[in-house]
């Protein structure tokens, strides 16, 4: 009894090829003999009518299945490694220029002579070797301004984008009845 279940679950999992030892199993117990009888006829009845059932698969899946399936695994991952080194080298590459910016910026900009004084008094002291000096506040506010400018420009023409893509909604999927409902005129 013990021995019938387990191979009623080996017919269940391997009804296309059954192991040698539960063939002969089958030639020797009449109940599952049924049970593989009726699980081979299910098995039969689904196929002829998934078959009917079948309908064509588009080209474009088609043609996606079979350039997935030209393009090998390393293929994929040497992309995927050729990505990631191409961000490591343009993170360096940032890394460098900003470095090349504040060495630059520090050697061209005058320094007062206390700070100077000041740096040959602390030379025994560790000082940071990116000491970076801010501009003068009235010039930095004007870079801040001006880089505004661009900003606020391009935030105003996405609202009023914006404001014409739903008015158009509006007017193209509100009826007319609903529209005089909910936006009327105001008087100011």
């Amino acid at each position: 009894m013990i021995a019938c279940w387990f191979y009623k679950k080996l017919i269940a999992h391997n009804l296309d090829e059954l192991p040698a030892r539960a063939r002969a199993h089958l030639e020797t117990c009449a109940n599952c003999r049924r049970h593989y009888d009726s699980e081979a006829d299910i098995a039969r009845r689904l196929a002829t009518r998934a078959e009917a059932e079948r309908l064509p698969a588009s080209p474009f899946l088609h043609a996606r299945i079979m350039a997935s399936l030209d393009r090998s695994p390393r293929e994929t991952e040497d992309n995927r490694n050729r990505g990631r080194l191409g961000w490591a080298v343009a993170l360096g590459a940032t890394c460098l220029l900003l470095l090349g910016i504040f060495v630059r910026w520090d050697q061209a900009s005058p320094a007062s002579p206390a700070i100077h004084s000041a740096a040959e008094a602390s030379s025994t002291t560790a000082l940071s070797p990116l000491a970076v000096r801010l501009p003068p506040v009235p010039q930095f506010r004007e870079w801040t301004e001006k880089l505004d400018e661009p900003l606020e420009t391009e935030m105003q023409l996405v609202v009023s984008d914006a404001r014409t893509a739903m008015n158009s909604l509006v007017e193209s999927l509100l009826p007319d009845t609903v529209r005089s409902v909910l936006f009327e005129p105001t008087e100011n």
